[in-house]
């Protein structure tokens, strides 16, 4: 996992140099020309979406921008920060996680944060033009808008919380919210087709780190009440105990999968089975 995470970063970094050179700038261009009606007051007959409804149509730039603004909302700052706080605060007190999982899933909340507002302010991408009647309108917003942060935020938000309710409908919705709030960035001209794909490079590589760190989600499911029988059968060095009976196979799967878990989820399995 945490050579995944270091190839996502990698790819990231690679998409930050091609934005930055404008090797990119023909692939913007065409979402700007053809996938971006949220920019125009009209539709022309040869853009992607012209086969929607009449009504649509008329003004597709407010219907878009409106779906767009209502979608994306809880991807903003303040909001999103607000939903992980609030979810891994209810997982450590169901003791589903640990304190220390929950702290480390909030820093990487904070990397991205941190990383977006990096690359904005050091990344400038090629002007992008608008066609326009009579001309072309510059597009001064996309040029410090890499990485995309909403996208960044909402694949980070929906996979914290896909982590915690493993239910198959619920993780079927988020990963339909996250894809609507990444295609509706686009659609709706907030971001350019590449700061999209650099906030979900960005938000892969932070999930991926933190959830070789820190999984979430797992202490419920592993037999970490089997460490403490197999412990007592196999002895602990550490306290001086001499006896040693080798365990079977499925035992000594156990009681390595028991270790690999955070040593606070260890201590809350314990006293679990001392009630």
């Amino acid at each position: 996992m945490l050579g995944a995470a270091a190839l996502t970063a990698l790819a990231l970094g690679i998409l930050a140099v091609l934005v930055a050179a404008g090797a990119l700038t023909g692939l913007d261009d065409f979402a700007v020309r053809r996938l971006m009606p949220g920019l125009y007051p009209y539709v022309g007959r040869d853009r992607v979406w012209a086969w929607s409804a009449h009504t649509i149509v008329q003004n597709p730039h407010r219907i878009v921008n409106r779906i767009a603004d209502t979608v994306t909302r809880p991807a903003n700052v303040l909001p999103s920060l607000v939903i992980l706080v609030g979810m891994l605060g209810l997982a450590i007190r169901a003791r589903r996680t640990s304190m220390r999982s929950g702290a480390i899933w909030v820093g990487g909340f904070v990397v991205t944060l941190i990383v977006e507002q990096l690359g904005k302010y050091a990344i400038t991408r090629p002007q992008l033009l608008l066609p326009w009647p009579g001309g072309v309108l510059p597009l001064t917003k996309f040029d410090h808008g890499f990485p995309s942060g909403h996208a960044t935020r909402a694949i980070l938000i929906a996979v914290v919380m896909a982590s915690l309710l493993p239910r198959w409908p619920v993780r079927i919705l988020l990963a339909l919210w996250a894809a609507a709030v990444a295609c509706l960035l686009v659609l709706a001209g907030t971001h350019a087709l590449t700061d999209v794909f650099g906030g979900i490079l960005l938000s892969a590589t932070v999930a991926l780190a933190c959830a070789y760190l820190a999984p979430l989600g797992l202490a419920r499911d592993r037999p970490l009440h089997l460490e403490r029988a197999v412990a007592d059968q196999v002895g602990d060095p550490a306290a001086g105990d001499q006896h040693r009976v080798d365990p079977g196979p499925l035992e000594r799967q156990h009681l390595v999968a028991a270790r690999r878990v955070d040593p606070c989820d260890r201590k809350l399995a314990r006293g679990h089975v001392g009630q």
